[in-house]
């Protein structure tokens, strides 16, 4: 999927943001409140304004945010996705495999790792790593399609950054 220069350096709002990634805009507007998205955002008047990377973190945020879990560290965990989601678009290739980010957690024996992390391309791999994660007796397993949220965020910002005026002059 090819995205223009122009598009690169667009600027989504805040509602286009809140669409994009299926969260609602109040949270939105919560997390960059509270800073967890990192710096000032681009503003617009007085509306914030988001550019490609924020679009993606936001909705990998999204995608991972639950309840039970610290907020900074949800947001660490997917500002730790985007190099691969870099990848995928690097690599858009109609026989490419599926990448799925998977989330093991709930161990509490003492000296165990609480949450583990691991991406994995196609699903053989992903079947592998559920079975390996069920028999070592993880008891959640959590899966993100990596590549849907991407393609997902990728056919959003196009839709939310195209030129309206050159879009109408092509049809």
């Amino acid at each position: 999927m090819m995205i223009s220069p122009q598009m690169l350096n667009a600027h989504a709002t805040l509602t286009k943001t809140a669409e994009i990634a299926g969260a609602p805009l109040g949270t939105i507007s919560q997390w960059v409140n509270k800073g967890l998205l990192g710096g000032p955002r681009a503003l617009v008047g007085t509306e914030h304004r988001f550019d490609l990377g924020d679009v993606m973190m936001i909705t990998l945020f999204a995608a991972m945010n639950r309840n039970e879990r610290p907020r900074k560290e949800l947001m660490e965990a997917a500002a730790g996705l985007i190099p691969m989601a870099i990848e995928i678009i690097r690599a858009a290739a109609p026989d490419q495999a599926t990448v799925y980010a998977v989330e093991l957690s709930g161990r509490s024996e003492p000296g165990e790792t609480r949450y583990a992390r691991h991406v994995v391309h196609g699903e053989a791999g992903l079947s592998s790593l559920v079975n390996e994660a069920a028999q070592k007796g993880w008891p959640e397993i959590r899966v993100l399609n990596l590549s849907a949220i991407v393609a997902t965020v990728l056919q959003g910002w196009i839709a939310a950054t195209a030129d309206t005026a050159a879009l109408e002059q092509a049809l």
